[in-house]
Parts: C-alpha cells; sequence; structure tokens
C-alpha cells in the first residue's frame, strides 16, 4: 500500500525535477536588427559571421528609417542599432527619445570619388583607379527610392551671401552651425593646394560632371567643396541624391559625377566605369554613423556590436573591401 502511494509522488517529483531542469537551459537571445542605409548592404551581407553576435539587417532611406522608428511604440521590433550616412537622422532620433546621445559614434567613412561609366577615363593616372571584377554587386542591392527625374533648383543657403543683418544665434539651425563650422574647418586644413588633384584631372579630358544637391546630403556637401577648389567643367549638372548622379552617368547622359566610392564599387563590374579618388584633405569626411536604440540600451549583444563595428580590425577589413575607409589616419 505504502509502495502505491509513493507512485503518484513519485510521477510528481519526476515532473518537478524536469521542469527546473529546463528552466535552467540556456534561452536562446533573439536576433538583433540592424537598420541601415543601403550604402551598407553588400558590406553587411558580408560581415554576417564576422560581425558578432548574429544579427540581421533591414535597409531602407533614411526618411523611411526615420518615418518607421518615430512611428514605433516599441523600437526593438523595429531595430536595436542604426547604421546612418548621415548624422541628421540619428541626432534627430536622440531628440525624439528613440536613440541614445551617449551612444552615437562615427565608425566608417566614405571617400569621395569623380566616376566615369568609360572605363579607360581614369584608368592608368594619377590618383585614379578602375573598379575590379572582386568588387562585383549582385543586381539585388537595394536603391534609394527618394530620386528625382530632373536636376533641382538649389536652394538659397545662408552662407552663400552675407546676410543683410547679423543673425541671430537662437535662429540659426543646427545644420547651419554645422556647415558653418566645418567650413572653417576645411579652410584650416587646406594648407596644402590641390596641385595633386588639379594634375590629374589636367591627364584627361573632361566636358561636363554631375554632382548630388549640397543641402540634402552630406555626398552633396562635400561635393561642393571640391567643385569651389578644383579644376572641373563649368558645365555642371546638380541632381538630388548621389544615386540619381550614378545613374545619369552610367546610362551615359553626363560624363562622370562625384560619388562615394562605396556606390561604385558595390555597383561595378569587371568592365564597366572607372573612378579618380578624390584626395581626403581637399574636403569634409563623408562619415557613417552607428546609434544604439533607447530600448535596446540593456541589451549586451548591441552593446557588443557597437563596439566591434568600430574597433574590430576584422569588421573594418570588409567594410575597406566594399570601398569603406578608416576614420584614421586623416591623411591622404
Amino acid at each position: 500500500m505504502l509502495s502505491l502511494a509513493l507512485k503518484p509522488l513519485g510521477r510528481a517529483l519526476i515532473l518537478l525535477m524536469g521542469s527546473l531542469f529546463l528552466s535552467t537551459l540556456p534561452v536562446s537571445a533573439a536576433t538583433l536588427k540592424l537598420c541601415a542605409v543601403p550604402q551598407l548592404y553588400l558590406a553587411l551581407e558580408h560581415l554576417q559571421g564576422v560581425l558578432t553576435p548574429e544579427f540581421e539587417a533591414h535597409y531602407d532611406t533614411p526618411s523611411a528609417l526615420l518615418t518607421k522608428l518615430q512611428a514605433a511604440p516599441d523600437t526593438t521590433q523595429v531595430c536595436d542599432l542604426l547604421l546612418s550616412s548621415d548624422e541628421r537622422l540619428p541626432i534627430t532620433l536622440i531628440r525624439a527619445h528613440k536613440g541614445l546621445g551617449s551612444a552615437l559614434y562615427p565608425f566608417t567613412r566614405a571617400p569621395l570619388v569623380l566616376w566615369s561609366a568609360d572605363p579607360a577615363l581614369f584608368a592608368g593616372i594619377p590618383l585614379g583607379s578602375k573598379p575590379t571584377k572582386e568588387s562585383a554587386a549582385p543586381t539585388s542591392c537595394p536603391a534609394a527610392d527618394e530620386v528625382a527625374a530632373a536636376p533641382v533648383v538649389r536652394p538659397p543657403d545662408p552662407w552663400d551671401e552675407p546676410a543683410a543683418a547679423p543673425l541671430r544665434p537662437e535662429s540659426i539651425t543646427q545644420a547651419q552651425w554645422d556647415r558653418y563650422v566645418n567650413s572653417i574647418l576645411l579652410r584650416a586644413a587646406q594648407a596644402d593646394s590641390t596641385s595633386e588633384l588639379d594634375q590629374a584631372l589636367r591627364s584627361v579630358k573632361l566636358t561636363a560632371v554631375a554632382y548630388p544637391s549640397p543641402h540634402l546630403t552630406p555626398v552633396g556637401y562635400v561635393a561642393q567643396q571640391v567643385l569651389a577648389q578644383a579644376q572641373l567643367p563649368r558645365k555642371r549638372y546638380e541632381y538630388e541624391h548621389e544615386y540619381m548622379v550614378y545613374e545619369q552617368v552610367r546610362a551615359g547622359e553626363v560624363q562622370c559625377g562625384l560619388v562615394t566610392k562605396p556606390l561604385v564599387v558595390a555597383t561595378a563590374n569587371s568592365n564597366q566605369g572607372s573612378y579618380l579618388t578624390i584626395p581626403r584633405r581637399v574636403h569634409a569626411d563623408v562619415q557613417y554613423y552607428v546609434l544604439l536604440l533607447e530600448q535596446s540600451k540593456d541589451k549586451p549583444e548591441a552593446r557588443a556590436i557597437l563596439t566591434h563595428l568600430r574597433y574590430d580590425p576584422k569588421v573594418q577589413a570588409v567594410l575597406n573591401q566594399f570601398g569603406f575607409a578608416p576614420l584614421a589616419p586623416e591623411e591622404p
């Protein structure tokens, strides 16, 4: 009788021990989500397995990412980390209490190049290079949706001409201050002349150049700095974004265009295009930023990815392979 009474107790003990055992097993953490601009597509796809821990990446334009994150009650459902080609996007999210202000860092930069669809135009001259087959990209690389069909009319810039009355500090936007400070820093850094670039440009016959709007993206802003100094043709076409510049040049509508190197490397193949590298010292950097989102600040995995992006030499090597460059050293 006693043995019969112990049987239900034994079954209960077995069930209890089983539940305790299961509760002590490690629980696999949810895969981290990275939101990134399309220029990072190839690099991030090849960073799978190199950049740890495991992550899944989602790509969209800055405006679309901003809309998604601002509307999300829980940003972890959208992404844990944001990778942006423009500091305005993460700063806007920080001001909206969606991003962590103490966890915003530049992690790489995009060199500026003068690109042509002609593979022979810049090949074999100083600062010249031809895209290689090893850097070819799949045709499924996401494209920006913020592209218009015609050149845009350039709006006035508050720093182009002296204001009729002094601007009051409280009336100046952060973007205006950034442009003003950058222009001062750039002039101070330009003790060297642009003779190296001018010598390379004299090696080819250029008839027209396209460039992105200096008021919409950092790429356009630094392109304007180069146009103001280098011996480039007077026939110039302004478009909204560098994707549009690339498409116009690829289609043969314009001879060459100022874009960033990741865009050229990501779309080049063995018989398409050549580019001239614009020396770093003649323009401000086009930096890429990583931001830890507010609701992911307690995730050690998210902070680990942030650290690896900034400091892991293997990660930087992959970024370099797809057209990016390290933040240091400062030259060339």
